[in-house]
């Protein structure tokens, strides 16, 4: 299974990988910092399943990221992890089809569950 990690701090990329490959054994973890390259890397997965994707990115406010990227993607499931912990956005990104939203306070057990149940393994 291939997983897209989107976030424009390299460090969250370390992180996040190992969070992945606790829960999925074997996956390949590809990682970009922007948006339009990892849709462009998406395209060319050939078993894109899941992504991990970060609300703040450069040049996207609040919900727009996750709106383009389903988008592009309606097929992948999607995990938000984001700093924002506001009520209101979690609930719109739920609404906008993440499958979890999860903030990046949360516990590496917590992810790594997350990352479990929506990859279904």
């Amino acid at each position: 299974m291939d997983v897209l990690i989107i976030d424009d701090h390299p460090l969250i990329h370390e992180t996040l990988t190992a969070m992945v490959h606790k829960a999925i054994p074997g996956a390949t973890v590809h990682a970009e910092t922007e948006l339009g390259t990892a849709i462009a890397h998406g395209m060319g997965l050939a078993d894109f399943r899941l992504a991990l994707l970060d609300l703040g990115l450069p040049g996207y406010t609040g919900i727009e990221a996750l709106l383009r990227f389903r988008s592009a993607f309606p097929q992948v499931r999607v995990i938000v992890v984001s700093a924002t912990e506001d009520p209101v956005t979690m609930e719109r990104a739920i609404s906008a089809g993440a499958a979890w939203y999860l903030p990046k306070t949360a516990k590496p057990y917590a992810m790594v569950a997350a990352i479990k149940s929506t990859a279904g393994v």
